[in-house]
């Protein structure tokens, strides 16, 4: 059997594992899109690693099933998703009032019942459509061009990677795990070892200097 072939059959649990976390998603999608990081996964896994294959496999599963769902171009904000992601906000100003900090996913997930994996995908779903208001030139927006990088004009791409160098190293690093590698702003804090709250400061501080960057 290819190696290939291989991977992907005897690691197609860690798949449909990951894809079950998904919601709003077709399953088959998101299968094609997990069997994507496998293979990526494997290409890249060194075999004198200590770390399982399944673990070393699980990012690069997550992230490809997360880019697909942030590139899916037809996504509306259904009623359900809005009635969600107000009672996500109230729910995080409430435990701020009660920890005098930000609440973690987890937190609020645990409050209203849901999984924390739910209350990432409405928030960015909700923030995705309310930030997609400045524009690359006429008609590519910056958060779109960051997520589809090989699509783009060799002349956005430049500019792109021009706003990218204007960050420092730690803002460079924040973006690249949440638009290029397409981990949560909860795992990107694991990562870098931050707390939500600062990743989510860094984030938008760094969007809005590459905006200003590529409109000047």
């Amino acid at each position: 059997m290819d190696p290939k072939e291989y991977i992907v059959s005897e690691y197609m649990w860690l798949v449909k594992k990951i894809a079950k976390t998904f919601n709003n998603i077709e399953q088959e999608d998101l299968y094609q899109a997990g069997k994507e990081g496998l293979l990526k996964a494997f290409m890249n896994y060194d075999e004198n690693s200590e770390a399982k294959f399944s673990t070393y496999a699980y990012k690069y599963v997550y992230g490809a099933m997360h880019q697909l769902i942030y590139k899916t171009s037809d996504l509306k904000i259904s009623r359900d998703v809005l009635t969600k992601y107000k009672l996500i906000l109230h729910t995080q100003q409430q435990l701020t009032q009660v920890y005098l900090k930000e609440p973690s996913y987890q937190d609020i997930a645990n409050i209203l019942q849901m999984s924390e994996e739910e209350i990432g995908l409405i928030i960015q779903a909700v923030q995705k459509m309310a930030s997609m208001d400045t524009a690359i030139g006429e008609d590519l927006r910056l958060e779109e061009v960051i997520a589809c990088k090989e699509d783009i004009s060799l002349d956005d791409k430049i500019l792109l990677e021009e706003s990218i160098n204007e960050l420092d190293e730690l803002q460079k690093r924040i973006i690249d795990c949440r638009y290029y590698q397409g981990f949560t702003q909860s795992e990107t804090a694991q990562i870098l070892g931050l707390s939500q709250v600062k990743v989510s400061r860094y984030e938008q501080k760094s969007l809005q200097r590459m905006k200003t960057f590529v409109g000047s």
